[in-house]
């Protein structure tokens, strides 16, 4: 295993504009090859009701994508054959990925959270003026388990799990003093069409978070916000080949971006002061929102942003040469990469 501490990483944007008034845009991800950019709205309330908003970049209108009139169920029953074979009546949104597809037709992951713990699968179609969603299924979580982030494998994909420090129905919440102590709350797990679910051994990760993949299925890059570290994992030579690299902030979600890089989004803090301050407590306190550019290859890093003024940033991609940023709660907010004047660190 390889581990790097890079240097300067506190330049970039230093003002986000905010955009609309979602209430909590969790995630975010942008539809390929156009200027359309789809936020996971996740409901505060325990039993409330999230959705998939559709966010037009150029003129910064917004709409309801999903659940909507226009949506439609293709159930694929091959694919997801033993798995529920419709929609939740509850939607409530976590993490995204969407992968490229043909002839405009792309999926697009959701982690869900609710009326059933799961992973639901879209496809995005982008033929007509407006993109259009189809819901073709889904495959539920074992067990217990809560997802946090998904990304596609050929044959499945890989999610990320989450046990936060919140007491569930039936269950103990776990302490700060316990995370910080270096007890594991989260793993990676795989599921395939052909095998069901996997465990998937990353070596000593203590929360994994925001996933992304190759495209050939052979890499893995992942946030650990625990750790406060970016991963790369290699699916063939396991933790052997494992590159870690410090990033100094609650590192939340990643995504693919138009040249190749990943941009990794989050809050600088611990674990705790996040919380803490979503949670509402008297006196806490919340860090810079930050994102990263990632090289995958070489795992170089260049800062993009680090503003005061956007607190429990989660997420961010590009679209057109702008930087989209989503938060856990908060509406979503738009850098110009053309004005952000950065250095590579040492």
């Amino acid at each position: 295993m390889t581990m790097d501490t890079p240097k300067n990483l506190t330049n970039g944007a230093t003002q986000v504009a905010p955009v609309g008034s979602i209430e909590a845009s969790e995630d975010l991800t942008g539809i390929p090859g156009t200027h359309w950019l789809i936020v996971s709205v996740r409901a505060l309330a325990p039993d409330g009701e999230g959705r998939l908003d559709l966010v037009n970049t150029s003129t910064h209108a917004i709409r309801a994508l999903y659940p909507s009139p226009e949506a439609q169920v293709r159930f694929d029953a091959h694919t997801f054959h033993g798995q529920p074979d419709r929609p939740p009546e509850r939607f409530n949104p976590h993490g995204l990925t969407i992968r490229r597809g043909a002839n405009g037709v792309h999926q697009l992951l959701v982690v869900h959270h609710g009326v059933r713990e799961s992973v639901e699968i879209f496809t995005v179609d982008t033929r007509d003026v407006l993109p259009r969603i189809h819901w073709r299924g889904c495959v539920l979580t074992p067990g217990s388990v809560t997802g946090n982030g998904g990304a596609p494998m050929p044959d499945g994909f890989v999610m990320t799990q989450t046990t936060l420090p919140i007491p569930k129905k039936g269950g103990r919440a776990l302490n700060f003093e316990e995370i910080e102590g270096g007890r594991s709350i989260g793993e990676v797990l795989a599921w395939s069409s052909r095998s069901g679910w996997s465990k998937v051994d990353t070596g000593g990760d203590l929360m994994p978070n925001g996933i992304e993949t190759s495209a050939d299925g052979e890499w893995l890059y992942y946030a650990d916000s625990v750790r406060q570290t970016f991963n790369r994992f290699s699916f063939r030579a396991g933790a052997a080949k494992k590159h870690v690299i410090q990033t100094g902030f609650h590192s939340d979600n990643v995504h693919w971006a138009p040249d190749g890089s990943l941009l990794l989004a989050g809050q600088q803090g611990t674990l705790r002061e996040i919380v803490e301050y979503f949670s509402g407590k008297e006196g806490a306190a919340c860090g810079n929102a930050r994102v990263l550019r990632i090289d995958p290859q070489t795992m170089s890093v260049q800062p993009l942003v680090d503003c005061a003024d956007f607190p429990l940033a989660s997420g961010a991609v590009e679209i057109q040469g702008t930087l989209w940023l989503g938060r856990i709660r908060g509406t979503i907010g738009r850098v110009d990469l053309r004005q952000v004047h950065t250095a590579l660190p040492d």
